[in-house]
């Protein structure tokens, strides 16, 4: 997978654990399974603009703060 997917999955992962939400609350209110949640904290699943949004939402960030751009 691209360095960007990875370095993408990483932050999430670090504002999940920010939040001190479990892999499972925050792919419940993003709408995704805990599996594709997984996939994109390890670098193994690039996401849609929409779900990135969508994740950026939940954890209260603005999506640059999960893509770097």
């Amino acid at each position: 997978m691209s360095e960007f997917a990875k370095e993408f999955g990483r932050r999430v992962k670090r504002f999940r654990e920010l939040k001190k939400l479990t892999q499972k609350e925050l792919a419940e209110d993003a709408g995704l399974s805990v599996s594709y949640l997984s996939e994109v904290e390890n670098g193994k699943r690039s996401v849609s603009l929409i779900k990135a949004v969508n994740l950026a939402y939940v954890l209260d960030v603005p999506l640059v703060c999960l893509t770097g751009k």
